[in-house]
């Protein structure tokens, strides 16, 4: 298989030319967190680096990787009871990020991608919801158009995870742990392993369920310390969750499977794209009705 394009390796020369012949870029966004002691730092900077290389081993479009986004901003996982970070994570404020990911997306659009992947490893989704809206936006009203797209691997990969992984999708958990034991075994220390049972404050009926989650109760539901800075005594001292148990049922195969699902997923959304679409042109801009044909082949 073909090596994946690297943004950053290109000349511009090479870069102007994948922009107006492709016009479509991927970029893994992530963060650097502690993930107990089995899990390195880098688990969700890995994990999107390597779908989103994959992508472009298989596209042969361009990927921003190694990601600029290795600091995220997540109010539960990357603070402790005082407000300060949990060491071994890299936090930004949510202003920073925005900040950072719009003038990155405008980069790219001065260099002539029209359409940007972005693939998210980390828990950080609303912020790159409300990211990709304003950017858009703003762009829009400076008679600008960009298509943007970002997407957890989880949410796209949701029927597959619930099949292949039989405890919580908790955070340092059987399918974080699944993850990197297929993509960077060498960093995994199951022998450290040490995890802590997560129990809800509030009656799980109350709260929205993630994509990740079924009526069964397979997959528990955040509590609301989970989505405001007060994360619960104990829990996260060591960014990890989940019980010891839970860890060590996790395997590569499990991982491959998850994220090879989310590759095929994302290249669902990049081939319709492809197919419908010229290079410079933005879905419902340029373009304002779905074509009914497809107007270009691709081959992957």
């Amino acid at each position: 298989m073909a090596d994946p394009i690297i943004f950053e390796s290109l000349t511009l020369d090479a870069a102007d030319h994948l922009a107006k012949t492709r016009g479509t870029i991927i970029i893994p966004a992530a963060t650097t967190e502690a993930h107990g002691d089995h899990l390195p730092l880098g688990t969700d900077t890995y994990t999107a680096e390597w779908i989103a290389e994959e992508l472009s081993r298989r596209t042969g479009l361009p990927v921003l990787s190694p990601t600029p986004f290795r600091a995220g901003a997540s109010p539960t996982f990357h603070y402790d009871l005082n407000g300060d970070p949990i060491p071994g994570t890299l936090a930004v404020s949510q202003q920073t990020l925005f900040a950072f990911a719009k003038d990155i997306l405008r980069g790219l659009w001065a260099t002539g991608f029209r359409k940007v992947i972005i693939v998210q490893g980390h828990g950080q989704e609303p912020h790159f919801q409300v990211i990709a809206h304003e950017t858009a936006t703003e762009l829009r009203r400076e008679g600008k158009n960009l298509f943007i797209a970002a997407a957890t691997y989880w949410e796209l990969a949701a029927e597959t995870l619930r099949r292949e992984v039989s405890t919580p999708f908790y955070h340092s958990g059987e399918e974080e742990t699944s993850n990197v034991l297929f993509v960077r075994p060498d960093l995994v220390k199951l022998d450290k392993a040490s995890g802590k049972t997560f129990k809800p404050l509030i009656d799980r009926s109350l709260l929205k369920r993630s994509i990740t989650q079924d009526e069964t109760e397979t997959f528990q539901v955040f509590d609301i310390a989970q989505v405001i800075p007060i994360p619960q005594p104990g829990h996260l001292s060591r960014g990890g969750l989940g019980t010891t148990e839970d860890i060590l049922t996790a395997s590569a195969e499990k991982g491959r499977k998850v994220l090879e699902r989310a590759v095929e997923r994302y290249l669902d959304l990049i081939r319709d794209l492809e197919e419908h679409y010229g290079p410079q042109e933005v879905p419902g801009v340029d373009v304002r009705a779905y074509p009914e044909e497809k107007r270009f082949t691709v081959n992957y």
